[in-house]
C-alpha cells in the first residue's frame, strides 16, 4: 500500500497469532502514524505511534511490531496516515503462531 492522503487507512485481522511484524519503507516523505490494536473479545484498544521518517531511503524495515497476543483471540489492526502529503507505505506482514502441541512438549 502507497498513499500520501492524510486520514488514510489501512487494517487487517489477524487470528491464530502470537505475534505479528509490518514491514515497510522508511523516507524523508514519511511522517507519523497511528497504529490501533483491537481486541475482538472485549474491545479493548491499544494505540502507539510510529514514525517512518528517515534521511535515507530503506524499502525493509520493520514498522509496527507486537508480540504475546492470545493466539486464540481475533484482533483488527488499523494503521492511520496522520498528515497530509506524507506517505504511507507497507510491503509486507509476518505473522507468527506459537500453537505448541501438547504430545510435543517435553516434561
Amino acid at each position: 500500500m502507497l498513499t500520501d492522503a492524510a486520514n488514510a487507512t489501512v487494517s487487517f485481522t489477524l487470528r491464530n497469532t502470537s505475534a505479528f511484524f509490518l514491514w515497510g519503507a522508511v523516507n524523508h516523505d514519511h511522517s507519523t502514524k497511528k497504529a490501533t490494536l483491537t481486541s475482538q473479545k472485549d474491545g479493548s484498544s491499544e494505540i502507539v505511534t510510529i514514525n517512518d521518517y528517515s534521511a535515507i531511503l530503506d524499502f525493509i524495515q520493520i514498522l509496527y511490531w507486537k508480540s504475546n497476543l492470545n493466539r486464540n483471540e481475533t484482533y483488527t489492526v488499523q494503521i492511520t496516515n496522520l498528515e497530509n502529503s506524507k506517505f504511507i507505505s507497507f510491503s509486507s506482514l509476518d505473522i507468527i503462531d506459537g500453537y505448541v502441541l501438547s504430545n510435543l512438549v517435553r516434561e
